[in-house]
C-alpha cells in the first residue's frame, strides 16, 4: 500500500518534528501519533478484526482521547484530575464488555455484570461523595486495576484448561492479558500505597506509569493484529 506508507511517515515526520520543537505538548503530540496510528490500522484491517477485539480497539481510542484531554487540560486549566476521575467507570465497562464475552458466561452471567456495575458505581461514588475530583490518583484506579487483574488471571487460567491448536505466543488474547496483569499489578501497588501509606509518590513512579502504559497500548494493538492472523497448526 504505497498509499499508506507515504501518509503514514508523512504524518510521522510532521508529529516528531512538533514532538521536539513544542516541549510543552510533547506528550500530547506522542499520544496524537497513536491514536493516528491505531486509527488509521484498525480502518485498513476492521473487516478482520473478530468482534471480541473490536472491544480492545475502542479502549485504545477511548483510552488516547482522554490522555489527549488530560494533557490539554493540565496545559489550560492547570490539572487534569477530573479528567482521570471520569476515565475510570469508562475503562471499568470497557473491560467488563470484553470479558464478558472472552468468558462465554452463562449461569454466572448476571453475577459478572452486576460486579461491573457495582465496580462502576462505587467509582463514581468516590469521585462524587468520597474524594474530591481535584485529587490524584482517583481511588477508583485500585478498584479497576483489582478487576482488570483478577479477570486477566481467570482468562489464563482458561487459557491453559482449555489449549487450542494455535501457540500461545500467536493469541491475541494471551497477550492481552499478560500485558494487563503487568501494567496493572504495578499500578496496584503503586496506587495503592499512595492511597494507604503516604500523601504523594515520588515523580519517577508517575513516569514509570506513564511509560508503561504507552507499552501496553502497543500491546493491545499486537493482540489486535494477531487476532487477525489466520490460525496455524502446532
Amino acid at each position: 500500500m504505497p498509499r499508506y506508507s507515504f501518509f503514514t511517515t508523512a504524518i510521522l515526520v510532521i508529529v516528531l518534528f512538533c514532538l521536539f520543537t513544542f516541549k510543552q505538548y510533547s506528550l500530547l503530540y506522542l499520544h496524537l501519533i497513536l491514536l493516528y496510528w491505531y486509527s488509521l490500522n484498525i480502518i485498513l484491517y476492521l473487516k478482520k478484526i473478530p468482534k471480541l477485539f473490536l472491544n480492545v480497539a475502542l479502549l485504545l481510542l477511548v483510552v488516547s482521547l482522554s490522555e489527549m484531554t488530560s494533557y490539554l487540560s493540565s496545559i489550560t486549566y492547570g490539572t487534569n484530575h477530573p479528567v482521570y476521575h471520569f476515565t475510570v467507570p469508562v475503562l471499568i465497562l470497557g473491560y467488563g464488555l470484553f470479558f464478558s464475552k472472552s468468558f462465554s458466561l452463562r449461569r454466572m452471567r448476571i453475577i459478572f455484570y452486576s460486579t461491573v456495575l457495582g465496580l462502576i458505581l462505587l467509582s463514581i461514588g468516590n469521585s462524587l461523595f468520597l474524594q474530591d475530583i481535584m485529587i490524584a490518583p482517583s481511588y477508583g484506579f485500585i478498584l479497576l486495576s483489582f478487576f482488570v487483574i483478577i479477570c486477566s488471571l481467570i482468562q489464563l487460567k482458561m487459557m491453559i484448561n482449555n489449549p487450542i491448536s494455535q501457540p500461545i505466543s500467536r493469541q491475541g488474547i494471551f497477550w492481552f492479558s499478560v500485558g494487563n496483569l503487568v501494567f496493572y499489578s504495578i499500578n496496584f501497588t503503586s496506587f495503592g500505597l499512595h492511597a494507604v501509606l503516604t500523601d504523594d509518590l515520588p515523580e519517577i513512579v508517575y513516569h514509570l506509569v506513564m511509560w508503561l502504559n504507552l507499552i501496553l497500548y502497543f500491546i493491545y494493538f499486537a493482540s489486535i493484529f494477531l487476532s487477525t492472523q489466520p490460525h496455524t497448526e502446532k
